[in-house]
Formats: C-alpha cells, structure tokens, sequence
C-alpha cells in the first residue's frame, strides 16, 4: 500500500511540475502584475515584484492552458479597464502589491463588479 502511494505522489508531482506547452492569453501585463482571463467570471491576478512570473504547472495552478475569452481591454493614463461578459475590473497602475485596500484618501487601486444580471461573490468572514 505505501508503495502504490508513494508511486502516485511521485506521478502527481511529476505531472504537476513539467512545463506547459501552451499558455493562456494574458490580457494585461505589466512589469510587476499579469492578468490572465480563465473563463467570463474568473481572472487571475499574478504580481511578481521582479517581474518573474511561473509559467510552469505547480499545485495551485495545474491548469494553465484555456480557450479564448471574449473581453474588452483597455488602458488610459494609469488606468487599465478588463470588461468580460460578467465583470468589469479596474486596476490603478503603480507597481504596489495587488490589494483591495487603500487609504480612506485614495481611490481603490484594484476593484471589480458583476455586471447587471450576474450576483455578487459572497464575502466569508475570515
């Protein structure tokens, strides 16, 4: 038994690890974040401070290879706006850490809605 687990950790681990062959669209990227669309409601958002990012298959990311998504994009200024059919996200350019949180003084630097007709993620208390 502990064999056949050890042999299915060591196949998991290597598929996880190998380099994918194709990767998604990146809809924005910049030299700290990179925004990649999964489908019409989810995005991943990446930041790498030194503008790094891992390509390669890894446990939280095993999939890295999606279909085209129909979005709207666009940049002005220090704005960028990515508009799918079920949300619309803005993010302020300025190299800091991707973070909802921002001074009572200041705009949000990263903000997204559902579009008319989609609901709201449901916030848990954590």
């Amino acid at each position: 038994m502990k064999l056949n687990i050890r042999l299915l950790a060591s196949v998991l681990l290597t598929f996880a690890l190998m380099p994918s062959t194709a990767q998604a669209e990146e809809v924005y990227r910049d030299n700290t974040v990179r925004f990649t669309l999964i489908d019409e409601g989810t995005i991943r958002l990446e930041y790498a401070p030194d503008g790094k990012f891992v390509d390669n298959k890894s446990f939280v990311a095993v999939i890295r290879e999606y279909g085209s998504v129909p979005h709207k994009a666009s940049t002005s200024g220090s704005k960028v706006v990515i508009t799918t059919g079920k949300f619309k996200l803005t993010y302020k350019k300025d190299g800091a850490p991707l973070s909802p949180r921002t001074s009572a003084s200041s705009p949000p630097r990263l903000s997204a809605c559902p579009l008319p007709g989609h609901p709201a993620p449901s916030r848990r208390a954590t």
